[in-house]
C-alpha cells in the first residue's frame, strides 16, 4: 500500500463527551501504509466556563513525487545502477494547547501556541537494471524543530442548509510567527458572506488571502489548483507531456525549469483567491414509492480565481536536504495582472479564472460536490471534472 501502488485506507475516529458536553475528547486515525504514513489526531476541551481551554496531540504525513529515472544508488554499501522513482515524505508531529473567549453568541477571540517537529525523509522505490531485483531504501534528512504561537478573530452568524450555509456571514483574521529551527511570519484572512433570495436562491461569496514572509516563508508551499479552491485546474488534470505544458516551458527568453509551468504556476506559500456562486435547491425532500427519500441536492453556478506565488524560487533541483538551495540558486517571483510575452508562467504569475456549474448531493453524513469547471485560462482544456467531499465553503 502507501506510495508504491495499490492498496488499501482506512480511518477512523471517535467522540467522548459527559452529558452536559462541558468534557469532551476526540480521537481519530487514517492508516495508509507504514505508521509513519498514519494520521493519527488526539484532543480534549473544557467548555465549562466562558473561557474554553483544550489541548491536542497529532501526526500528520506529507508525501509528495520527486522525480524517478536511472541513476547509481549505494545499497549495502555497493554503488548499483537502477531505475527508480524518489519521493519525499515530510511527517510533522505536533502539540498544542489553547483558549478561546466570546465576545457575544457569534464573534471569539482564540489564542492557540504549537509545538512542532519537522521530519523528512528520502523513499526511494524502484529495481537493480542488473539483477531485475525491487529495491526500496529511505534515507533520513533530518529534523527541525519550532513553535508557533497564534491569535485570532472569529465572526460565524451563518445558518447551515442540507449541503453548506444559506445565509449569514462567516471571517476568521488570524496571525501567527515561528520561532526555532524555522523562521517566518503569517497573516490569513477568510471572509464568507451568504445572502438569502426568498429562501430559494443563495449568492455565496469567499475572499482568502494567505501571506507569509521571513527567512523560511517559502518552505511550506500548496497548490491552489484544487476543488477547493481554484476550480478547473487540477493537479492530475495536467500531462507534463502534453502540448500545453511543453509548449509552456518555452513561453520565457529561456526554457523554464518546470516541467509544466502552466500547472505550477497555482504552487505558492502566498496566495489570494475568490469563489463566487449561485446554489438553488433542486431536490429538498422527494420520496418515490419503494425507493424511499431521496437525498437533498442543490444545483450551482461559479465563478472562481486566484493568483500563488512565493517571495523567491530555486533554480536547483535538490532531493538531498530538507532546504538545499544556495543564494545564487535563488530567483524572485513576481505577481502581475497580465504577463507579457517573454516572461516565463513559472517565474511571473497572473490571475487564473474558471467558470463551471455543478452538483452537492447530501449522502448520510458527509455532502458529495460535482463540479465542471472550464478553466479559461486553459484554452486548451474544455472542461475539468472534479469530485469532493465536504459541505460547501
Amino acid at each position: 500500500g502507501g506510495i508504491y501502488g495499490n492498496g488499501v485506507t482506512g480511518g477512523t475516529y471517535v467522540v467522548l463527551s459527559d452529558m452536559l458536553g462541558n468534557h469532551n475528547i476526540v480521537v481519530a486515525g487514517n492508516l495508509s501504509g507504514s505508521l509513519s504514513d498514519a494520521s493519527v489526531y488526539t484532543g480534549y476541551s473544557y467548555l465549562k466556563t466562558r473561557t474554553n481551554f483544550g489541548f491536542a496531540l497529532s501526526q500528520q504525513p506529507y508525501i509528495r513525487y520527486a522525480g524517478s529515472g536511472f541513476f547509481p544508488l549505494e545499497i549495502q554499501g555497493q554503488q548499483r545502477d537502477v531505475n527508480a522513482s524518489i519521493y519525499l515524505r515530510d511527517v510533522f508531529r505536533s502539540g498544542q494547547v489553547g483558549a478561546s473567549y466570546p465576545f457575544s453568541t457569534y464573534s471569539r477571540i482564540e489564542a492557540t501556541a504549537m509545538g512542532i517537529d519537522y521530519h523528512s525523509e528520502q523513499l526511494i522505490s524502484g529495481y537493480d537494471l542488473q539483477t531485475g531485483e525491487a529495491i526500496s531504501k529511505t534515507i533520513n534528512l533530518g529534523s527541525l524543530t519550532f513553535a508557533e504561537p497564534q491569535a485570532a478573530l472569529v465572526f460565524d452568524n451563518s445558518v447551515f442548509g442540507w449541503t453548506g450555509p444559506v445565509d449569514g456571514r462567516r471571517y476568521r483574521l488570524q496571525l501567527s510567527h515561528t520561532v526555532g529551527d524555522i523562521n517566518y511570519g503569517q497573516a490569513l484572512l477568510d471572509f464568507r458572506n451568504y445572502t438569502n433570495y426568498k429562501q430559494k436562491l443563495v449568492f455565496a461569496n469567499r475572499l482568502v488571502g494567505l501571506a507569509r514572509s521571513g527567512r523560511d516563508s517559502d518552505r511550506f508551499a500548496n497548490y491552489w489548483g484544487h476543488s477547493n479552491f481554484v476550480r478547473g485546474y487540477d493537479y492530475n488534470s495536467f500531462d507534463p507531456n502534453s502540448d500545453e505544458c511543453v509548449t509552456s516551458q518555452y513561453y520565457g527568453q529561456s526554457r523554464s525549469q518546470s516541467p509544466c509551468p502552466t500547472r505550477d504556476q497555482l504552487i505558492g506559500s502566498n496566495a489570494v483567491f475568490f469563489n463566487s456562486e449561485v446554489r438553488y435547491p433542486v431536490i429538498d425532500e422527494l420520496q418515490v414509492g419503494f425507493l424511499g427519500n431521496f437525498p437533498p441536492v442543490d444545483a450551482v453556478a461559479f465563478f472562481d480565481g486566484g493568483v500563488a506565488w512565493d517571495n523567491k524560487v530555486c533554480t536547483q533541483q535538490s532531493t538531498t536536504t530538507i532546504n538545499g538551495c544556495t543564494q545564487s540558486g535563488l530567483k524572485d517571483m513576481h505577481v502581475v495582472w497580465d504577463r507579457k510575452p517573454g516572461q516565463d508562467p513559472y517565474l511571473y504569475r497572473e490571475p487564473l479564472f474558471s467558470y463551471g456549474v455543478g452538483l452537492r448531493i447530501n449522502v448520510f453524513y458527509t455532502v458529495l460536490r460535482l463540479d465542471w469547471a472550464y478553466p479559461i485560462n486553459r484554452p486548451d482544456r474544455h472542461g475539468v471534472f472534479s469530485v469532493g467531499f465536504g459541505p460547501s465553503f
